[in-house]
């Protein structure tokens, strides 16, 4: 037995979850029941500490289909299509939009793209289906001839500065502040696959129209991860199960939709803990889906982490971009690093923008902000804070600019990016801009 081992921690398996996820449904029938906590307790045998924790992890959030309606990350996932020899198109997969910079990429899953140097794909443009232009990065297929065997399953699609102009009004590309750059993950977390599956396409004359469906589960435990060659640093892995997945539109008894085509969608990842996958939850594209494995109830994806790296090794001038992110895993911070030094450039000192105010402003913006509870109740009391700021940031050795907000103004710029909510990562978000333009103005 490893000594070093915690006897107190439940093993990381699947028993141990598929335990946890019964006692958690059981607590529920007990208090529909007319039971109150402390019943469940007893019932379950189980300590407040324990349950509590447990369903912090594991609750999935109520207002899921609320949450996943309101933000505008869905509007980055899109259907594609490819023409098939007899010059029909067919729905292939799913793309997921992103901008960074003045450049956009769509990403996918490799075996979505595979067949595009003879059929050609396409994407919704302002009013119809157009033909998809610019260049495709994408692993080497397994020497088996079959992603299958392709644990990473992931491309890209660099496309021509034209489509910046004809996009699907449906369509909002992402930004990377709407991506999750950590590695670090833990069993029972909740996540959303989001894509659209080929089912649900139907055809009328040349109008294709797709139907956009979110599975959403846990994050299945270390056993599942080894069985399939997945880590957890670089896949995201969830718990589905058809059959007994929960339908917002068709009701509990209804089987999902076979997920076929959501291939090449976004994965969402939700707050860690319930209050805050209740409360207005924040979420971010974590992954890209690419596998369906039935038999043992997963969906499977890779995280955009390889994709950015891939992206700023092949376009090493938007490297830049990412220098203000504040999390991100140390692998990507390290790379960055390394990409950036090796294009020859001075050194630039990093520079923080700080949200200001006037005295004129300040109560202005606290009345739009949601997070206003924090902030001091004058403007004199803000300033003193600020300015000390900028005083310790001095003596550290870091420069820093006043990134003022106009409240008339920030919430459209909150809107245009994709920030649903005006907090402190909305200004850290804009004090970040703001930087890395003056950065640019110095160049």
């Amino acid at each position: 037995m490893d000594e070093n081992r915690n006897e107190s921690l439940a093993p990381d398996d699947t028993c141990e979850m598929k335990r946890i996820l019964k006692l958690l449904a059981r607590s529920e029938q007990i208090l529909q029941a007319g039971g109150n906590m402390d019943s469940v307790y007893t019932e379950l045998k189980v300590s407040k500490k324990k349950f509590e924790k447990y369903f912090d992890q594991y609750a999935p959030p109520p207002n899921s289909a609320e949450s996943l309606s309101a933000t505008k990350l869905c509007r980055a996932v899109f259907p594609i299509f490819r023409e098939n020899a007899a010059e029909e198109k067919e729905h292939e997969g799913s793309g997921v939009l992103l901008e960074i910079g003045d450049e956009l990429f769509v990403l996918s899953a490799a075996h979505v793209f595979d067949h595009a140097e003879g059929s050609p794909l396409y994407m919704p443009a302002a009013d119809q289906l157009d033909q998809m232009h610019g260049s495709i990065s994408q692993g080497v297929m397994p020497e088996c001839g079959s992603r299958k065997d392709d644990r990473v399953d992931m491309a890209y699609y660099r496309l021509a500065t034209e489509w910046k102009h004809k996009l699907h009004p449906d369509i909002t590309p992402a930004s990377i502040f709407d991506l999750l750059l950590t590695d670090v993950v833990e069993t029972g977390n909740v996540h959303t696959f989001c894509g659209y599956p080929w089912r649900k396409t139907k055809r009328r004359g040349t109008t294709f129209m797709g139907e956009q469906i979110t599975y959403t589960g846990h994050l299945q435990p270390s056993d599942v991860y080894r069985k399939f060659g997945y880590s957890r640093k670089s896949h995201i892995v969830i718990r589905f199960r058809r059959n007994k997945a929960h339908s917002n539109v068709h009701g509990p008894n209804s089987p999902a939709v076979r997920p076929e085509g959501v291939s090449g969608g976004a994965v969402f990842s939700w707050p860690t803990t319930f209050k805050e996958r209740v409360s207005s939850p924040t979420l971010k594209i974590a992954a890209i889906a690419h596998s369906y494995h039935e038999r043992d109830h997963c969906l499977a994806s890779t995280r955009v982490i390889s994709a950015m790296m891939a992206i700023v090794r092949n376009n090493p001038h938007l490297a830049s971009h990412f220098l203000y992110l504040d999390d991100m895993a140390d692998e990507l911070r390290l790379f960055l690093h390394e990409i950036i030094t090796a294009q020859n450039k001075p050194f630039m000192p990093p520079i923080v923008g700080i949200a200001w105010y006037t005295e004129s402003t300040y109560r202005r913006c606290l009345d739009i902000f949601d997070d206003a509870s924090g902030f001091p109740d004058t403007f004199a009391e803000w300033l003193k804070l600020a300015e000390s700021t900028e005083n310790q940031l001095a003596i550290d050795g870091v420069e820093s600019i006043r990134a003022e907000i106009d409240p008339e103004t920030f919430p459209d710029w909150c809107s245009i990016r994709g920030i649903d909510k005006l907090d402190s990562d909305a200004r850290m978000a804009f004090g970040n801009e703001k930087a890395f333009e003056s950065i640019q103005h110095l160049k």
